[in-house]
């Protein structure tokens, strides 16, 4: 067999296009704030700009691990979260043409003392980073509530639980311009959040929640870049209304570098307007700030017909006045299909 100089050379050239090329359409991290007054109410779920094609279809499943703990008194409120936390969402998405996809996701939350504080104080004071107050209770204690201090009635409060169904998201997002080499990717989304959860087992606020937001995204050969913004309102909470804003602004801002064409590494900032104000203390009343970053993968036909993708994933808060959990370590996979 005859190969030409001309051939080896293209072939040497196009080798690097053709390993770093992206084997899928890139998306950003799933993440939303796993803090127990942010798990009630409608949240930005970061999403790609790209459509699924007509026909095609996702499943996936996410579970996320938090521990959090915040602990503050003030004139009029005593405070204190101290719990770990089990969530694991299902996600179903839909193609529906016109570069429209349908997103619908159901969670289900669990929640106890955990068996994690322990090891976290032996974290902090090896690295020397502040305990938060932690030293001051029992280790792997469950507590959520708000007190009045001027008449003693508890405004909030709820106690440990088993799986319970949360909120129902449905949204729809849609491609409204492709990006070109100048140009970002353009979408926008819509989102509903329906009342499935319990109110009193903090997994719901009982009425609805909505959302419009705008989604930004670019893509190199090994690079990706996405912007996500979001306006909710949502529908209250009676437990919270002195301190709950009904309306809330929130953004999503990361990217990923390519390792191969199914692997690439990711990280990206969540942050938005305090959901809370008026409790006269800065753990509650500052801007939410969280850091997540992870390792993604896709497969292409990994399942036969069925594409396979996982992620595996970490969440710090980076603004410790800021409503946040300690950590969340996420862990994702799902499968695609096509033309159904």
């Amino acid at each position: 067999m005859r190969v030409s100089v001309h051939g080896i050379v293209c072939g040497a050239l196009l080798l690097p296009i053709a390993a770093f090329a992206w084997g899928h359409p890139p998306a950003p991290l799933t993440y939303q704030s796993q803090h127990p007054f942010s798990l009630q109410f409608a949240q930005l779920k970061p999403m790609p700009v790209v459509a699924d094609a007509p026909g095609d279809g996702r499943w996936a499943m996410t579970t996320q691990y938090s521990n959090i703990f915040e602990q503050f008194v003030t004139p009029t409120e005593n405070v204190q979260i101290d719990l770990e936390q089990w969530q694991t969402e299902m996600e179903i998405a839909y193609g529906l043409g016109h570069q429209f996809t349908l997103e619908g996701t159901l969670p289900i939350t669990t929640t106890w003392g955990g068996f994690l504080d322990g090891f976290l104080q032996w974290y902090h004071h090896l690295f020397g980073f502040p305990n938060g107050g932690r030293e001051s209770v029992a280790n792997n204690t469950y507590a959520v509530h708000m007190i009045d201090r001027t008449t003693g009635a508890t405004r909030y409060a709820v106690a440990a639980h088993g799986p319970v169904f949360g909120d129902l998201s449905l949204r729809l997002r849609h491609a409204l311009a492709p990006e070109t080499p100048t140009r970002p990717g353009i979408g926008w989304f819509a989102t509903v959040q329906l009342p499935t959860g319990s109110r009193k087992k903090g997994t719901g606020n009982n009425r609805l929640d909505y959302g419009l937001g705008l989604l930004l995204e670019k893509t190199g050969r090994r690079w990706y870049g996405f912007l996500n913004v979001g306006y909710f309102i949502n529908g209250g909470q009676a437990n919270l209304e002195p301190f709950l804003h009904n309306e809330t602004f929130a953004y999503a801002l990361g990217g990923a570098y390519r390792l191969s064409r199914s692997v690439a590494l990711q990280a990206q900032v969540h942050g938005g307007t305090p959901q809370l104000s008026g409790i006269a203390d800065r753990q509650w009343e500052d801007p939410p700030l969280d850091l997540v970053f992870g390792v993604t993968g896709y497969h292409p036909a990994a399942l036969g017909e069925e594409d396979f993708f996982w992620e595996v994933g970490f969440s710090e808060d980076l603004h410790p006045n800021g409503p946040s959990i300690d950590f969340t370590a996420i862990l994702r996979a799902g499968i695609a299909w096509r033309g159904l």
